[in-house]
């Protein structure tokens, strides 16, 4: 559902899900998207997105100055079995040093992540936009990913064992801050 708030921008798409937060995300054509809470009472989230305009109007305003980015095109089917390779490796080099086991590995496009992860399944997905980033921000991704069978949450320790066991994953994020999606998942 779609509707105007007052002294906010002129369309906003409101999606309600069982999340635990209120996010607000502005994307690159400038859209504004609102994830809401289930239980979350209306007015309160029309509130929060009133007091988040100007950072929504900041937001737009910069993403309209970003550049077209080849990062955004489509991978051919040589660059996806190149980059499901590069992963397995990264995969078979880290998951021992950690002492997890992955059941699968999978690419897919996504808007909000740069991986996620089904503790679960031991499944983990990899964005396929990390192709064309630099080696040092796919393996800190795939390793993120993998810290999280041992840890579930950003938690203290998942950020002690990323040190351990990836140093460099801070120039990593660095690298990949401000770039849309944000971080991994």
């Amino acid at each position: 559902m779609a509707h105007s708030v007052q002294g906010a921008p002129e369309s906003i798409r409101y999606i309600r899900k069982p999340v635990k937060r209120l996010t607000i995300r502005v994307r690159r054509g400038g859209e504004v998207v609102v994830t809401i809470p289930s239980a979350m009472p209306q007015a309160q989230v029309e509130a929060f997105v009133a007091e988040q305009r100007d950072w929504i109007a900041r937001k737009q305003q910069e993403l309209a100055q970003l550049p077209a980015d080849e990062t955004d095109m489509p991978l051919s089917a040589p660059e996806r079995r190149a980059l499901l390779a590069r992963v397995e490796a990264l995969v078979a080099r880290h998951a021992p040093r950690l002492q997890v086991q992955v059941a699968d590995v999978r690419l897919k496009t996504m808007r909000t992540r740069w991986g996620s992860c089904n503790i679960r399944a031991r499944r983990i997905w990899i964005n396929t936009r990390l192709a064309r980033y630099p080696e040092i921000c796919l393996e800190a991704v795939v390793v993120h990913e993998l810290v999280h069978l041992i840890e579930r949450g950003h938690t203290p320790r998942f950020y002690a064992l990323m040190d351990r066991f990836y140093p460099a994953w801070r120039e990593a994020d660095r690298l990949l801050n401000g770039r849309v999606p944000r971080r991994a998942g």
